[in-house]
């Protein structure tokens, strides 16, 4: 989990049409897609398995099987921020927004650059990638914390352009993404994947002493070291890793042209990483991550904000909301003390 800055897009700068563009391409997602009901139906009818419940044992039990047969593994999540980086050029007639939301997610990110037209493209194709790659791809649109299945919602163009004008970045991320990846799924992109809510980590949480117990090895890609001894203390019998994320350009003046970090992650993973239970958050880039531990044999879990949540932090709006209906989503043996520590 990286710590956002805050960040701005200049509505001013983005034209007129390209606005109302995105905001009729919303318009047309809620009118195709009133539920959640509906949109899983079209994943299932595309031919995918799809867990809606987002603290389903099934998202586990995958985790585990890939863990003790020892075969590489993905869980790729897909929101807002990736949605921006996902679909940078993808949809006709919107290259100033693209650009704007796109080095927007960039900037909020501890590790960030200098982001030019072609590092976008390079770093579009190396996340699109990344979730072909997926054994389980978290989406968004299949499931709500705040509805049920089967509520239908219907907006008009104009709610759809108040909706997308108090946040562009993030609106436009968000019903991007969550078209995207069901057209990833309906052109058979993401092969032999299940797909699962984006908010999966739930599961993740409420089940890590079962993950842990049936690793060989643990390795956190975190910017968050006090998780590494979090893990240290509650399991002092497996061996804890830690590859630390998100602090490489705290005393630059600016950031780096290139995005160098992807290379430092990479190099900086062992070698063979069979049964490693690796979780990440890292932002946007825990996709591209994931995909470098699955090539090196590994079992890679985006869980995001779910670091916070180990560390006793609540960062998001959703945090309010698990710890409200998923009392258990944190470990019984990983106390809200110990994480404050």
């Amino acid at each position: 989990m990286t710590t956002y800055k805050r960040y701005q897009t200049p509505l001013t700068q983005i034209p007129e049409d390209e606005l109302k563009l995105v905001a009729q391409f919303i318009r047309s997602e809620f009118q195709s897609y009133p539920s959640d009901n509906a949109r899983i139906k079209a994943y299932e009818k595309a031919g995918y398995s799809v867990i809606s419940n987002p603290e389903s044992d099934i998202i586990v039990d995958l985790i585990i099987d890939a863990l003790e047969e020892q075969k590489p593994f993905s869980v790729v999540r897909i929101g807002d921020g990736e949605g921006n980086l996902m679909t940078y050029l993808k949809y006709p007639n919107t290259p100033v927004l693209d650009q704007y939301v796109a080095r927007a997610i960039i900037t909020m990110q501890e590790d960030s650059f200098e982001a030019s037209k072609l590092s976008l493209l390079l770093i579009r194709d190396l996340m699109n990638a990344s979730a072909r790659q997926a054994d389980i791809l978290g989406v968004r649109g299949i499931w709500g914390p705040y509805r049920s299945r089967d509520d239908e919602r219907h907006k008009s163009f104009d709610d759809c352009m108040t909706l997308l004008k108090e946040e562009v970045r993030g609106k436009s991320g968000l019903f991007r993404a969550t078209h995207h990846t069901l057209n990833l799924c309906q052109r058979g992109d993401v092969r032999g994947a299940t797909v699962a809510s984006a908010h999966l980590y739930i599961a993740v949480l409420r089940q890590l002493s079962k993950l842990v117990e049936s690793s060989k090895a643990i390795l956190l890609i975190t910017s968050h070291k006090e998780c590494a001894d979090i893990f240290k203390e509650r399991w002092p019998h497996k061996p804890i890793h830690l590859i630390l994320v998100g602090n490489n350009s705290k005393n630059q003046t600016k950031p780096p042209k290139q995005p160098k970090f992807l290379l430092r992650l990479y190099k900086n993973l062992p070698c063979d990483l069979q049964g490693t239970l690796c979780l990440v958050g890292s932002g946007p880039w825990s996709e591209i991550y994931c995909s470098y531990v699955k090539e090196r044999g590994g079992v890679a879990v985006d869980i995001g904000s779910g670091f916070d949540i180990i560390r006793g932090a609540s960062t998001r709006p959703i945090h309010n909301h698990i710890q409200k209906n998923y009392p258990d989503a944190l470990p019984p043996d990983i106390t809200r003390e110990q994480c404050s520590h």
